[in-house]
């Protein structure tokens, strides 16, 4: 469609990005191991900063695309990286001031603080699109990647709960995948004129479809594991465990039972039938994903 496709990252070449993302159609920028480098902020004395400013990302890289329309931008978030610790993350350093009143511990405050480098980096991003006049007809979309997986006191203090001496094997009987599970996205234009609030289940493989119907774009939905998020097809979210999610109920494979959402009412034979039909279907998922890229489907099937 000739857009100008750029995706960048102010790291390493972290899980071979630098093959990837070219063969997603990227030009890919990122610090290391690729044709277009970029260069990390530093201080005066030539510290590298850690984590890196998601601020600093946008206003290094605005101009090479901000008159290129149309174009399809890939940023890939830094600031919220962890260690999380004010003397440890110079983001959370940063941003000290602004969460000190926080009733939270000084890590979590930390993880906080470091988040809102991103925030800075938005409010620039807005900006300059309000400014170029081009913001009306700029999609933003926002997908949470992971949760601070390593620092699960963090999520715990968050959700108002206490994590205590807990191993991190116990988290399976604490249901992690589905308290993990609640997160946001978020898709935004200026031109909206009023917001729209989805509670469909759904989880990342969703977005892509989503996007490609509300922008009308001509493509195969059969070639996508995902589903629309605003159609009316079956929603299932799979995680990572083999545990999974519906509008009808929760699975959870360590206990090997499903668990009906409020207001659902399944007979015992119902219920039985319900999840092996949909435990059939996520072992598909997971089975159609491995085999996708061992055998090259995408260049197979489009002819590439």
């Amino acid at each position: 469609m000739d857009y100008t496709c750029i995706g960048f990252h102010f790291n390493e070449n972290m899980y071979g990005r630098a093959l990837s993302h070219p063969n997603l159609g990227y030009d890919w920028r990122q610090c290391s191991e690729c044709q277009n480098l970029l260069t990390k902020e530093t201080n005066e004395e030539g510290y590298v900063y850690w984590p890196q400013s998601d601020d600093y990302m946008v206003e290094q890289t605005l101009e090479e695309y901000l008159t290129q329309e149309p174009f399809h931008i890939y940023y890939l978030t830094l600031s919220g990286h962890l260690p999380y610790g004010f003397e440890s993350n110079q983001m959370s350093q940063r941003n000290q001031e602004a969460v000190a009143s926080l009733p939270y511990s000084e890590k979590t405050k930390s993880y906080i603080a470091a988040n809102l480098e991103l925030e800075k980096g938005l409010t620039r991003l807005v900006n300059a699109l309000e400014e170029a006049e081009i913001s009306d007809h700029t999609l933003i979309v926002m997908a949470p990647d992971h949760i601070p997986y390593s620092d699960i006191d963090v999520i715990e203090e968050l959700a108002g709960r206490s994590f205590g001496t807990d191993s991190l094997e116990s988290l399976n009987e604490k249901s992690v995948d589905f308290d993990v599970y609640k997160n946001s996205l978020i898709m935004w234009t200026a031109g909206m004129e009023e917001g729209v609030t989805v509670d469909k289940p759904c989880c990342q493989v969703d977005i892509l479809p989503t996007i490609l119907n509300l922008l009308g774009a001509d493509y195969d939905s059969r070639l996508l594991a995902g589903r629309d998020i605003l159609s009316d097809s079956e929603p299932l979210v799979v995680f990572f465990s083999s545990s999974w999610l519906t509008d009808k109920g929760t699975y959870n494979r360590f206990t090997g039972t499903f668990t009906p959402a409020s207001g659902v009412a399944m007979t015992d034979e119902e219920m039985k039938a319900y999840t092996e039909r949909i435990k059939a279907i996520a072992a598909c998922r997971f089975q159609m994903t491995s085999i996708i890229i061992e055998n090259d489907y995408y260049r197979l099937i489009l002819g590439l």
